[in-house]
């Protein structure tokens, strides 16, 4: 569509009447009189008017004037349909109805189906007022044919490229809270057909698992209101609970002091399957936080299998069949 020039027409070909044949007139119970005469009216599209659609949108005139002998209607004086259930080059119509004159003009549009999405980042969280603010994700589509007025991700530009930004008035978000309550379920469904697309996430932007199983609560050995959660965010053999090689394992310790506030610290941790041997090595990030093989409890028996934390002055710990899944992901 050229934006030099502020007037392009589509219409019927002017000067065509359509007089509805004898029998047909007959079968309706009309007389000469009352014979349909169908004319064109004209389109006048500024650059600002839409040209491409996804399938179940609603049709936006923004830009687009219908016009009937000169004159420029008010869009209460027309009606405009339009079929938009399924993907295809497609023609809007434009209708004005004075007396026994119909006039119509036709606005050609391009439909597209989303074959498939993607979330690229899923940021998603509680603001002040306890809604679920989601202006940080972003979702990609790839459609049935190539569009230009959809917005490209910079990792696909080209013109010919299926794919594009989705847009958020496509898509609505729903969020289920999981058995931990820092961890939900998220579901993206489209405007339109049956496809969606599930991700998991936390309530904390800077301990994002993609699974509820990454996440450990500590027990406060001293049995005060402190609380200690780590979550698990990265394994070097991607969680694979079959261990033949060393492998590491990465994370983030969350400490609550019981008033709100909360301080964050890496964790490490490596195992050697050849010796059976776990190494916890967050104490090497020197801020301030020690973990440790192995615990004593108050009444001094010492579990092997057991490891424990020492932060701010508290002790926590996690049993083995605790600590074993989110770390190691044996069940």
């Amino acid at each position: 569509m050229s934006s030099k020039t502020s007037k392009i027409i589509y219409s019927v070909s002017a000067g065509v009447t359509v007089i509805l044949c004898a029998s047909l007139l007959s079968w309706a119970g009309l007389n000469s009189s009352d014979e349909v005469t169908y004319l064109s009216g004209e389109l006048e599209v500024s650059p600002a008017a839409r040209t491409e659609y996804l399938i179940g949108e609603e049709f936006n005139p923004t830009g687009i004037n219908f016009i009937v002998d000169g004159k420029t209607l008010n869009p209460d004086e027309y009606t405009i349909t339009n079929d938009f259930s399924n993907a295809g080059s497609k023609m809007v119509t434009y209708t004005f109805t004075e007396g026994n004159k119909i006039y119509n003009a036709y606005y050609p549009v391009e439909v597209y189906m989303v074959r498939h999405i993607d979330v690229r980042n899923d940021e998603i969280y509680q603001n002040s007022s306890g809604e679920w603010d989601t202006s940080g994700m972003l979702v990609w589509a790839e459609l049935s044919g190539a569009a230009t007025e959809f917005t490209k991700p910079v990792e696909y530009p080209n013109i010919d490229d299926t794919v594009i930004v989705l847009p958020d008035y496509y898509y609505s978000i729903s969020v289920t809270p999981g058995k931990h309550e820092t961890f939900y379920q998220g579901k993206i469904s489209l405007l339109a057909g049956p496809l969606s697309y599930s991700f998991n996430f936390t309530s904390d932007p800077n301990a994002l698992v993609d699974n509820e199983d990454r996440i450990l609560d500590f027990i406060n050995a001293d049995g005060g209101k402190e609380t200690l959660t780590l979550y698990v965010t990265k394994s070097s053999n991607n969680f694979n609970a079959n261990i033949t090689e060393p492998i590491e394992v990465e994370g983030i310790y969350v400490f609550n002091d019981g008033n709100g506030n909360e301080t964050r610290f890496n964790f490490a941790y490596a195992y050697n399957p050849a010796y059976y041997q776990s190494t916890f090595k967050s104490s090497q990030f020197n801020q301030g936080l020690v973990d440790m093989q192995g615990y004593t409890n108050s009444e001094g028996v010492y579990d092997g299998d057991a490891y424990q934390v020492k932060v701010n002055g508290c002790t926590f710990y996690a049993l083995g069949s605790a600590w074993h899944l989110p770390i190691l992901n044996w069940r």
